[in-house]
């Protein structure tokens, strides 16, 4: 069975390094290219060769759980995860170790998954900051265009539904990115993803609050409340709600609203 607890001191060394990131827009390259800084660091100065892989808080994928389910199958193994959320979140470190836990031993899966501290606690991260300070500034912004001006910035598209998918911590760690990927493939296939007056806006959002029936969804107009719990619902509600008009009964939890 797998432990999911802090790591003590005196833990035997990980064979896995999990780093915890949160999703920014156009950071893909960057967290990557910290991964891969990351791993050549640890294997000049400790000798360590296991892999170093991300796992996404929220609003991409993998999540903790979906990088997990890859080590599934290979023994026992002791993963470090390793949190770089900057500020700290102390909520998401409150539940994240039991819903693993649970994940873990529902599965029966052999991993041990210790939780490091958070990052922005090192006085080394501090001192990073520090650096940049005193290092004074590198772009001035009397030298970037002007932005204010573009037309795509200031005229709505068209649409008509707007789809909140969430893709906060919880439903993330419940499947959601997969969720909304087969969502926007069904979404594509039956011709509502185009830029006209029948289009459906999907946007991603961070937490919509009802955590245990994620994931979960919110379509306006009408105010409908899904759980969205795996492709399968995500294409019925593509195709029966927002192609056809027809709302998917027995994923309802809250009837829409005129």
């Amino acid at each position: 069975m797998a432990t999911v607890s802090d790591m003590p001191a005196n833990a035997a060394p990980p064979d896995v390094i999990l780093l915890l990131v949160r999703r920014g827009y156009g950071s893909p390259r960057r967290l990557e290219a910290l991964r891969a800084a990351v791993a050549a660091r640890l294997a000049d100065e400790t000798g360590f060769s296991g892999p170093v892989v991300l796992a996404f808080a929220e609003l991409a994928v993998p999540s903790v759980a979906g990088a997990l389910e890859a080590l599934d199958g290979q023994g026992r193994v002791r993963v470090l995860v390793v949190d770089l959320v900057v500020p700290a979140d102390m909520s998401l470190r409150g539940w994240l170790p039991g819903a693993l836990h649970d994940w873990a031993n529902r599965r029966e899966v052999t991993l041990d998954i210790a939780f490091s501290d958070p990052v922005d606690g090192d006085p080394a991260f501090v001192s990073a900051v520090v650096s940049r300070i005193t290092a004074g500034p590198v772009e001035d912004v009397r030298q970037s265009p002007a932005t204010d001006s573009r037309p795509s910035w200031n005229d709505p598209p068209d649409h008509a539904f707007h789809l909140f998918a969430c893709d906060g911590p919880r439903c993330a760690h419940r499947g959601s990115g997969a969720v909304w990927t087969a969502m926007l493939d069904a979404l594509e296939e039956a011709g509502l993803r185009g830029k006209t007056a029948d289009r459906v806006m999907v946007t991603r959002t961070r937490c919509l609050y009802p955590c245990n029936r994620g994931p979960v969804a919110t379509i306006h107009p009408g105010g409908f409340w899904y759980a969205v719990p795996d492709a399968g619902a995500a294409r019925r509600i593509a195709t029966e709600h927002l192609r056809d008009g027809r709302p998917v009964a027995d994923l309802l939890f809250r009837e829409g609203r005129d």
